[in-house]
């Protein structure tokens, strides 16, 4: 039997245009009973499928046909999934990729993100309608790459027209001329913020770990809002929060290698054995982080985040100011997430009793300096999901450092600045530059600074370190 099969979809809807090319999808697995059913899932969609049961028999299928998407597995003789999507990225940039595997392999997976630059992982065995999901998603994503390209190029041919256009047209050149100007002007702000890609790449790594637990997406986004809120309430500096903002978006990375058991159960419910292999997962998780220099010192708040101020933490029973205090600030964090997701007690409880946890628990669990910064952000707090006080201002009442909290939409969805983006000089003029030839004036939402100017322990502490 060849080793590769090709299966021309069919299609159902007899009125669909001749013209209209179906979608090819490629799977890639040594595992013949896989190919087929994944063959048997995605047919009925009225996609094109190809087969290969080997990374190489892949490659010599995409250089003959043109694909859209492919379905890898990570684990293959020669070659694994990794180092295959890898060279499909260099040479076929804009085919979704998409990995399957079956292992807990950190290392692995965080290679294919980096160099294969996969879509999504979904792990074997797989739930069919999340496979159907996932490539619904990824085709869009596709979809609107390739419409946003062919509106770029559109522009450009535009812009080449005004210049042979009648004179009596002047005022409508004009006209489109300002509009291929703020268009222009969008690029070099979206040019600036790439500058901070590796920034940007952090909270890719938390949704995959979030989907590896199983959770629904959004949780360590809030914990790294309200822990980086608590770091600016004691006066840390700017890289110290960047510091904590990261480790709380990256702090269950060390479950990635656990059972699904140990990570799906809430702690009382483990046994002691268990409880001695979950406490392994902050020391792994800053061993995952230690080589990559920007992510060290978040490695380190990581590792000592299931420490307790009363020393009955884990791994290495540190006690009270002995303890990190991006690790004090993250704990609080953490929890206060956890107890009202259900996740720290098994089962959810109100955000009243999860402060009434933590102020409870103020001496033995945290750090009473961080619970008085926790008391003291919610109190200030105006959006309590959250957990971040911004201001409203206008052009004038930037300046560079303010970090915007809702993005900066000009008009059909076209956004200028994504929520999170700290603001530079350069920024803050071309949105000067933008508002002069833009109709309307915008509006920015920032975070607010704390109002107060005491200076905590825990703020001297750090001084003084």
């Amino acid at each position: 039997m060849h080793d590769t099969v090709v299966e021309e979809s069919v299609v159902e809807n007899e009125k669909t245009k001749e013209d209209i090319q179906p979608i090819t999808i490629l799977c890639v697995d040594d595992e013949k009973n896989i190919l087929s059913s994944l063959r048997r899932l995605l047919r009925s969609g009225g996609y094109n499928i190809l087969l290969a049961e080997s990374a190489a028999k892949g490659l010599e299928i995409l250089e003959e046909n043109s694909v859209d998407f492919i379905i890898s597995d990570m684990r293959m003789p020669e070659m694994d999934g990794a180092e295959f999507l890898t060279q499909v990225a260099k040479k076929w940039p804009d085919t979704v990729r998409v990995l399957l595997t079956g292992y807990a392999d950190i290392s692995s997976t965080i290679s294919a993100v980096n160099d294969g630059g996969i879509y999504r992982y979904v792990s074997k065995p797989w739930d069919d309608s999340e496979i159907k999901q996932v490539v619904k998603q990824g085709l869009e994503q596709q979809f609107l790459k390739r419409e946003k390209e062919r509106l770029q190029t559109l522009t450009e041919n535009q812009n080449e027209t005004l210049a042979d256009l009648n004179k009596s047209l002047e005022i409508k050149v004009q006209q489109r001329t300002e509009e291929i100007k703020q268009t222009h002007q969008f690029l070099e702000v979206a040019h600036e913020q790439l500058k901070h890609s590796h920034q940007e790449t952090i909270p890719i790594f938390a949704k995959l770990i979030e989907l590896r637990e199983g959770l629904a997406a959004g949780s360590s986004l809030r914990i790294a809002e309200l822990a980086k809120s608590m770091a600016a309430a004691v006066k840390l500096n700017e890289e110290q929060q960047t510091n904590i903002y990261n480790a709380a978006l990256l702090h269950k990375i060390g479950k990635m290698g656990l059972t699904d058991h140990l990570i799906r159960t809430p702690y009382s419910g483990l046994s002691e054995d268990e409880r001695n292999e979950y406490h392994t997962h902050p020391v792994i998780g800053q061993a995952v982080l230690a080589p990559i220099d920007e992510l060290a010192e978040a490695g380190k708040i990581i590792r000592s985040q299931s420490e307790r101020f009363d020393g009955a933490g884990f791994p290495a029973g540190v006690i009270g100011n002995s303890i990190p205090a991006g690790s004090r600030l993250l704990a609080i964090a953490r929890d206060f997430d956890a107890l009202q997701t259900g996740i720290f007690l098994g089962e959810q409880v109100s955000q009243e009793e999860a402060i009434a946890f933590i102020k409870k628990n103020s001496h033995k669990r945290y750090d009473p300096n961080c619970v008085k910064a926790f008391e003291h952000v919610l109190s200030k707090n105006i959006d309590t999901n959250s957990y971040v006080s911004e201001l409203k201002l206008s052009i004038d009442d930037l300046v560079p450092g303010m970090i915007i909290t809702k993005d900066i939409e000009y008009r059909e969805g076209v956004c200028l600045i994504r929520k999170g983006q700290s603001l530079t000089e350069k920024i803050i003029e071309k949105m000067e530059e933008f508002e002069k030839s833009s109709e309307n004036g915008l509006i920015f939402y920032v975070k607010a600074e704390r109002e107060d100017n005491k200076q905590s322990s825990i703020e001297k502490e750090v001084e003084a370190s």
